[in-house]
């Protein structure tokens, strides 16, 4: 069986920290920490740092150089959900003021109601991800073993 390995946890300061940890936990999706970790200079290429604003504006023409890119994992589904995911991120931002401030409305919510909230708004961002993602930006969670 592979080792399991949990990813670090980060309190993001600014909002693009946020959306990065967002996509990391789409990508992550069947494949293990390790994979995506090794690769993740080259999302950061690709994804232009991780700016919802500019990522937002993608087109297919964006789209598909970031499918032929070799840097990342080349996945059309995942690819366009990180697409949504910015466009979905900007309004959560306008609306709060941060994304931050979107979590810390949540707080009031036991886990299982925060987690299937996140999971609704965004694409390919399941009640895994979801987790794994929340865990990553120190969130309160429960343990890996409980969720």
């Amino acid at each position: 069986m592979p080792e399991l390995v949990i990813p670090p946890r980060i309190t993001p300061e600014i909002d693009q920290e946020y959306f990065e940890q967002i996509t990391k936990a789409v990508f992550q999706a069947g494949f293990s920490y390790k994979v995506v970790q090794s690769k993740w200079d080259g999302f950061r290429k690709v994804f232009l740092n991780f700016d919802p604003q500019l990522i937002a504006e993608w087109g297919e023409d964006k789209i598909f150089a970031a499918l032929e890119s070799s840097l990342i994992i080349r996945n059309i589904r995942k690819i366009r959900a990180t697409v949504e995911n910015a466009r979905i991120f900007n309004e959560i931002v306008s609306q709060f003021g941060s994304f931050a401030e979107y979590l810390h409305s949540l707080r009031n919510l036991v886990y299982p109601e925060k987690n299937k909230e996140i999971s609704k708004k965004f694409k390919w961002l399941g009640r895994t991800g979801t987790f794994v993602f929340l865990y990553c930006v120190n969130e309160d969670v429960p343990s890996w073993d409980e969720r």
